[in-house]
């Protein structure tokens, strides 16, 4: 996991960004099995304004995060 943020805080992007992350987390939260049924570690890099997210669908329960990780199945840019 790499820090994209400045002083130690990793930018989180837009507000639309995070709120659409918040959702998708909250529905991950609400099926946990999810995970089992896709697993695959999805990672989002974002631009205006720039931030990274990972929908990390490996392992269960599932999670949620702003992170760069390089270790995806699948990057979406």
């Amino acid at each position: 996991c790499r820090d994209l943020g400045l002083g130690g805080r990793l930018l989180a992007g837009s507000e639309a960004a995070r709120g659409l992350f918040a959702a998708v987390a909250k529905y991950i939260a609400k099926e946990p099995e999810l995970a089992g049924k896709v697993a695959t570690k999805f990672a989002f890099r974002l631009t205006s304004p720039e931030s990274a997210w990972v929908i990390d669908l490996r392992t269960a329960p599932g999670a949620v995060r702003a992170a760069v990780e390089d270790d995806a199945d699948v990057t979406l840019t």
